[in-house]
């Protein structure tokens, strides 16, 4: 890691080397927000904290290429006004984290209530073929798959 800071502007960013090993440029203009290059050349801005007794936690920005240094600026300022409310960002995270997506709760619901004593063998098949499809996204038919990259993937949404 350096300790230097300097000031990130895109070409600055965009001209970084690879090295054999990852490394983290710090920003001058905001303190905690570092920019990590990986040796595959892939760089990713990261905000860094310490929660109060806690150890050092980095929270994934996003890649450069989707992040301009000024957006990155722009949202490390906002975790850091979080912070300062009270808010831990990290511990927000976690608990999101854990929490069961719409997908997983689905699958839970075939397995445990869609069952044949309960439902006809047609309509448990009929069920399931149609959340599937429109939920999971689950076909390979070329005409369906071009209307699911419309819609919205509802599988990873939080309950």
């Amino acid at each position: 890691m350096q300790n230097e800071r300097v000031n990130l502007t895109p070409g600055y960013c965009r001209d970084l080397p690879t090295k054999d090993k990852r490394y983290f440029v710090k920003d001058y203009n905001c303190p905690g927000l570092w920019l990590q290059i990986l040796p595959t050349g892939f760089k990713t801005w990261y905000y860094r904290y310490r929660p109060k007794s806690k150890d050092m936690v980095f929270i994934k920005l996003g890649r450069l290429e989707m992040l301009n240094p000024s957006q990155a600026r722009t949202r490390a300022k906002e975790i850091q006004a979080d912070i300062v409310r009270g808010n831990d960002p990290f511990e927000r995270r976690k608990k999101w984290e854990t929490q069961i997506s719409f997908g997983d709760g689905l699958k839970g619901w075939f397995k445990n209530t869609l069952t044949t004593p309960r439902f006809r063998k047609k309509t448990i098949k009929d069920i399931k073929g149609a959340l599937n499809v429109w939920v999971l996204h689950n076909s390979h038919d070329p005409e369906v798959r071009k209307k699911l990259n419309v819609l919205e993937d509802l599988r990873h949404k939080k309950l």
